[in-house]
């Protein structure tokens, strides 16, 4: 069912069908809501193409491998900054899954993107896992502790289950890109550069409750690459800060 209950005037986010377009400041971005693995895709920033995605969804049950959603009579609409997906519990996904694509904040120098994502069961025994994704080309990797402390360079991999972001210098066009984890919805994280940086976060794979709602927030930044670590530093800060997420 599609509900678009915000107009071009209101919302950065456009959407016809299941495909979503998002432009706020420099960032254009596409969603298809038939293939959330996808994430935001057909990236471009002041301009310039960008290669990959941000905030990819897939899903398992457990330890299994990840499998395409349900996606049929999925509830789709946009309301305000918000691009939201809710993929009904069937034979084949035994639990809900609510996805928001939420625009926190925009201007000219720094666009803050939060996926906020829900898993929820009807069944008596259930083991939903949700995995979110990010790949990007990336010049350099850092880490930017949670705790103010000072930033380090990368290097080919890294998994943890610490309250930390991840900055990613673009190899061009002037950008970088910054993704945490809320520190109440911590989950284990990982990061493998290779040709392109890919980041991996998950939620859940343990015994779920029946009617118990299951939470991760994750958020991403497009920022200018002029002081890129002290304003994700002060990003992550306002994030761990923030207060939970009003969702419908």
């Amino acid at each position: 069912m599609d509900r678009q209950t915000s107009t071009a005037t209101t919302s950065p986010w456009q959407l016809a069908e299941s495909n979503a377009r998002l432009q706020v400041g420099s960032l254009l971005a596409s969603v298809d809501l038939l293939q959330p693995a996808n994430g935001l895709h057909q990236l471009s920033w002041q301009n310039a193409s960008v290669a990959g995605k941000l905030l990819g969804v897939t899903v398992a049950e457990q330890s299994a491998t990840p499998t395409n959603l349900a996606t049929a009579s999925i509830d789709k609409f946009v309301r305000g900054g918000d691009l939201v997906a809710n993929y009904p519990q069937c034979e084949s996904q035994p639990f809900t899954l609510h996805i928001y694509w939420r625009v926190a904040a925009a201007n000219s120098r720094l666009i803050i993107l939060d996926a906020i994502v829900s898993l929820q069961t009807s069944l008596l025994e259930c083991f939903p896992k949700a995995i979110l994704t990010t790949e990007l080309p990336a010049s350099e990797t850092w880490l930017v502790p949670g705790d103010g402390s000072s930033p380090t360079k990368l290097g080919q991999q890294l998994e943890s289950n610490e309250p930390a972001g991840v900055l990613l210098r673009g190899a061009g066009n002037g950008w970088s890109y910054l993704e945490v984890t809320h520190p109440d919805d911590l989950g284990e994280w990982r990061v493998a550069n290779s040709s392109t940086t890919k980041i991996e976060r998950e939620l859940g794979g343990e015994f779920q409750e029946k009617g118990v709602i299951r939470r991760l927030r994750v958020r991403g930044a497009f920022l200018a690459a002029e002081n890129d670590l002290e304003v994700a530093t002060q990003v992550i800060k306002d994030f761990a800060a923030s207060p939970p997420p009003l969702t419908a």
